[in-house]
């Protein structure tokens, strides 16, 4: 027996029962039914009436009645669900981690995204420190931030 769960065992083992929920009834069945090496179900007879019956072990009834194909294929609908989701949100992680220069280790090196606001920051300081009219009457000014944008790309790479 694995841990596993094989959800496509699962699935198909509840779309060949009908879309019913399970209800236990009693009859003349002597069949019994284990959980391992345990009993869950064992037969028995009226001491008054001699009438078969079953005996259930505690909760089995319960469990038995709650567990069908209904509540099994909304369980691996949520699942798959899920797991799409996941498989989606580890794309864009993956997509995202891209835009990063790789670490010593090959890995994204997420946290030079912090380095990278500071030097925005700092640039953005230093165009807040100019005059808007002195800027826009010195065509040289857009030349320079060009050139140390430039230059910042390069010494990142």
């Amino acid at each position: 027996m694995t841990d596993q769960l094989d959800t496509t065992k699962l699935r198909e083992l509840a779309e060949k029962l009908p879309r019913e929920d399970f209800a236990v009834w009693t009859s003349n069945s002597w069949r019994r039914v284990y959980i391992g090496h345990m009993p869950a179900i064992e037969p028995c007879v009226h001491r008054y009436d001699n009438h078969p019956d079953l005996l259930f072990a505690e909760g089995v009834s319960a469990y038995l009645q709650a567990v069908g194909p209904k509540p099994i294929l909304a369980l691996l609908d949520r699942l798959e669900a899920a797991e799409r989701e996941r498989n989606g949100l580890r794309a864009a992680r993956i997509a995202y981690a891209s835009e990063f220069p790789l670490d010593v280790e090959g890995l994204p090196d997420v946290g030079s995204i912090h380095a990278n606001i500071r030097k925005l920051k700092a640039a953005l300081a230093e165009i807040a420190d100019q005059d808007a009219v002195e800027m826009a009457l010195d065509p040289a000014w857009a030349q320079r931030i060009a050139i140390s944008a430039l230059a910042q790309r390069e010494e990142g790479k």
